[in-house]
């Protein structure tokens, strides 16, 4: 028989940056388009003093150059190409805007595994299923989603003609605040 024992007392605590994102993981912020999942991910991480590497696939580079936001911002067409031959330095977060860009020109996720064996920390922005019943489905592959080391939900409501943004926490372990942040990042 085979019994192998975990021990518990040295396994490290999750760390997080900016609250909310894995350090050291890959994590996954998605939801409808126009919500700001990109320009909220750069203003929690530049809070945290972060200034993020953006892989641009969804050409969100020239609305961020009029903001006081702080990015470097790579465009992710010409790296899609060279893909094999990039090299990204350790200690880096990086977001990759948008997975379904991403996944279709790269065909998989293990360059992303790769980067954070480096001691990356990698977002990964994505949409949601518009599904009538649900909209809270990412537009992954469940069996992708399911094991990322965070799950969050950016949305939008329309309440008497007031708009408000919901973080929700869906998967983060080790996390102990909020699972609904209203207005996340829109002060």
């Amino acid at each position: 028989m085979l019994s192998y024992k975990i021990d518990l007392s040295t396994l490290k605590p999750v760390e997080f940056i900016s609250s909310v994102f894995v350090k050291n993981g890959i994590n996954l912020l998605y939801g409808p388009s126009g919500t700001g999942k990109t320009y909220s991910t750069i203003k929690a991480l530049n809070l945290d003093g972060i200034k993020p590497l953006l892989i641009d696939l969804d050409n969100n580079g020239p609305s961020l150059k009029d903001t006081d936001l702080e990015v470097e911002v790579l465009d992710g067409n010409k790296i899609m190409t060279n893909l094999k031959s990039i090299t990204i330095p350790s200690n880096e977060v990086i977001i990759i805007d948008t997975w379904y860009e991403f996944i279709v020109n790269s065909g998989s996720i293990q360059i992303l595994k790769e980067w954070r064996a480096n001691d990356n920390t990698i977002i990964i922005i994505g949409h949601n299923k518009n599904i009538a019943t649900k909209q809270d489905i990412p537009d992954m592959e469940d069996h992708i989603a399911n094991h990322l080391d965070s799950k969050l939900f950016l949305n939008n409501k329309i309440t008497k003609g007031k708009i408000t943004y919901t973080l929700q926490v869906m998967k983060l372990r080790g996390y102990t605040g909020e699972p609904v942040i209203e207005n996340w990042m829109r002060d």
